[in-house]
């Protein structure tokens, strides 16, 4: 919902996710467009992301693309605009995940460390 002035409103269709949604996080684009990254339990607790084209909620790249329950879910956009996705994988021992969406698809994001 946003605050339009005086009242709260619906940002599209109130219940727009297939099931019950759990690990919302809301990020917005560097233009200014919602995105909300969550578990679904209509696609076993995997990792959606959607984004408000102006009129309604679309997925962006694959529908539940985790490779188990992903818990604890973190969005964000870097300062170009690529969007990431950070979580903890049920599929992949419990371990922390971070995608990146590349064309329609979320790919995993190598890590380097610096020492």
């Amino acid at each position: 919902m946003m605050f339009n002035g005086s009242n709260w409103i619906n940002v599209g269709n109130a219940g727009f996710s297939s099931s019950i949604a759990e690990n919302i996080s809301l990020a917005f684009s560097p233009t200014g467009q919602p995105y909300v990254a969550y578990a679904d339990a209509g696609n076993s607790n995997k990792a959606i992301v959607m984004k408000f084209d102006g009129s309604n909620w679309v997925n962006m790249g694959i529908v539940g693309f985790s490779a188990g329950r992903a818990s604890f879910i973190s969005f964000a956009f870097s300062l170009s605009g690529q969007a990431y996705i950070a979580y903890q994988d049920g599929g992949n021992s419990l371990r922390a995940t971070v995608m990146k969406l590349e064309g329609n698809n979320w790919v995993k994001r190598r890590i380097s460390r610096f020492f």
